[in-house]
């Protein structure tokens, strides 16, 4: 799978909260995600701009 997309773990790591929140905030459809072969990705990119807008700050690889 290519980088710029994230399975939920890495989704959390990047946002620094708990894999239950990435979870909670997509079935409250606060962050976008896509369906892969029955799993949530998120795309690396939106997870960003949705950090800077909401004032989370992301988490530096």
């Amino acid at each position: 799978m290519n980088s710029l997309y994230l399975n939920t773990k890495q989704a959390a790591n990047l946002l620094n909260v708990s894999v239950a929140t990435i979870y909670r905030w997509t079935s409250e459809r606060r962050i976008k995600t896509r369906k892969h072969g029955g799993r949530n990705i998120y795309y690396k990119p939106d997870l960003e701009a949705w950090s800077k807008n909401s004032g989370k700050p992301p988490f530096n690889y």
